[in-house]
């Protein structure tokens, strides 16, 4: 594999964003999304997250004037937010109290129930969130 390209990065421009990275510049931070869809999913839901997926594709950096990123931290924060969010990992979520709720967390915004249970016949149209 050596001298072959990975998403268009070659070894020389890999290690340039390794370097980056390691002197604290985490915008160059690449990330990746896996989109799965349940059985249990209408047309309409997959065409609507297929569409949301599609928007933001092309239109997302728009969007961009309304955050600021947080060199500390990592993370992108919308300007009118007040106060920043405690940060939640995948790993921190505990299911052992029957709802969901988060390991070492002292912040109250972060624990609680679910917040909905969609029956099967319960759904609605969301067109009108990408229009």
């Amino acid at each position: 594999m050596y001298g072959q390209k990975v998403l268009g990065i070659d070894l020389h421009l890999s290690r340039e964003y390794k370097d980056a990275l390691m002197n604290g510049q985490e915008l160059l931070r690449m990330g990746f999304t896996r989109v799965n869809f349940n059985y249990f999913f209408s047309d309409e839901d997959i065409d609507y997250i297929l569409d949301a997926i599609e928007f933001v594709c092309e239109y997302g950096w728009l969007f961009l004037p309304h955050y600021t990123f947080s060199k500390d931290t990592g993370v992108w924060v919308n300007r009118s937010e007040s106060e920043q969010k405690q940060r939640a990992w995948l790993g921190a979520i505990d299911y052992s109290s029957g709802s969901i709720g988060y390991q070492n967390s002292s912040d109250e915004s972060l624990r609680g129930t679910f917040p909905f249970f969609v029956g099967k016949n319960a759904s609605k149209d969301l067109s009108f969130y990408l229009k």
